[in-house]
């Protein structure tokens, strides 16, 4: 999470006003809400957040996530609580008229929550077939250039089919974060996918 200087001493501000470290505060507002809800005001309740900052704990810290958050003073969902009432008071985070601080007790007990949590084991079929998948592309890709071109089509070939992925994954951005220029990056991403495509069958049919 990138911190402009200003948000940096707000931080270091309100750490030492509400007694939890600038990384407990910052853990908090880089997971207290998604990408969707990050562009608009949706209201979290006390329940949800408390269970979001655990997966978000465990995603990010394994085994180790209730070590590091007992490291920060966080021993339950009452410092949560704590934390974001202590943060809405210096403009960090937003709260309503409707909601209490108590709401955070007793959310779930921490050593329960955490127990049995284990480090992912790395999902090596996943990777396995991403592999495969990339190889029998790059094999298809290189073959239609052979095919039409002998050995000089390869590298046209590569070029035109990177062209395209390059277009598709921008549109495939475009469309999935909505960001700002969204619309210009899916007509750029389009110009990239049709430029590469006419270029892939102009060179595969040259002959």
């Amino acid at each position: 999470m990138d911190l402009n200087p200003e948000l940096e001493r707000l931080i270091r501000v309100a750490s030492f006003d509400i007694g939890y470290p600038p990384e407990s505060i910052i853990f908090v507002l880089r997971n207290g809400w998604t990408a969707s809800e990050a562009s608009f005001y949706q209201h979290i309740y006390a329940e949800e957040l408390c269970w979001r900052l655990r997966d978000r704990a465990v995603d990010e810290f394994g085994s180790a996530a209730r070590e590091k958050l007992s490291e920060w003073g966080i021993e339950s969902t009452s410092d949560f609580g704590r934390l974001v009432f202590g943060m809405a008071d210096f403009g960090l985070m937003a709260v309503n008229e409707r909601d209490q601080i108590d709401d955070f007790d007793d959310v779930f007990e921490f050593d329960s929550a955490f127990n049995g949590v284990r480090n992912p084991e790395p999902v090596r079929l996943q990777w396995s077939i991403g592999k495969l998948l990339v190889l029998t592309t790059l094999a298809a890709v290189v073959v239609s250039g052979v095919l039409a071109n002998g050995t000089e089509g390869i590298a046209g070939a590569l070029i035109s089919a990177w062209f395209v992925f390059l277009g598709l994954g921008c549109v495939v951005v475009a469309v999935v974060t909505r960001d700002r220029g969204w619309i210009l990056l899916i007509l750029t991403g389009s110009l990239f996918f049709l430029g590469g495509a006419v270029c892939f069958f102009a060179l595969t049919n040259s002959r």
